[in-house]
């Protein structure tokens, strides 16, 4: 399905938006490598019990796979979005979307001491709600984000039957 084409504020806003988070991506993933050849460890706060780590890393890991599902269903999802020229305004807020969860989840990965943060994180069970809340809620909203993408009704042309012209003969008589 094709729409008017953006303007040029709008292509500049999401073309601009699109490289910023894909480089802000590219820098933290450099970093998460960096940290990893080094060996800095993630450091939990004292109080967590060794099976609420692995919880916390487990958790890690499922975020990470459930964004790589998104990643593909964006993929899959894009060629049934409505597109513009010289790029699909959805397509581009769903790529922009991923990106800006896929920056959260490498913050989330990045090796660092808990307890510093200055939150309130001592209390595993909050730590953990909290997060889990916030990544269901921002997964679902990109669930319904690219289901309705993807699934936008087809505009339909508005035939009217053909007016057939009517001769009327008069008779003469």
């Amino acid at each position: 399905m094709q729409y008017k084409n953006l303007d040029v504020m709008t292509e500049l806003v999401l073309g601009s938006l699109v490289i910023v988070l894909l480089g802000a991506a590219l820098i933290r993933a450099t970093a998460v490598v960096y940290r990893t050849i080094l060996r800095i460890p993630q450091r939990y706060p004292q109080n967590w019990t060794e099976p609420q780590c692995k919880l916390m890393d487990r958790f890690r890991l499922a975020v990470g796979v459930t964004l790589t599902i998104f990643w593909v269903a964006q993929q899959i999802a894009a060629p049934l979005m409505p597109t513009n020229w010289p790029f699909g305004y959805l397509e581009a807020l769903s790529v922009a979307t991923l990106l800006l969860l896929t920056n959260a989840w490498i913050v989330l990965l990045l090796p660092r001491d808990w307890g510093q943060l200055g939150l309130p994180v001592t209390r595993f069970a909050a730590i953990m709600t909290a997060l889990v809340v916030w990544w269901a809620l921002m997964f679902g909203g990109t669930a319904w984000m690219l289901t309705a993408a993807a699934t936008q009704p087809t505009p339909r042309l508005l035939i009217r039957a053909p007016v057939v012209a009517q001769i009327v003969f008069e008779n003469p008589a």
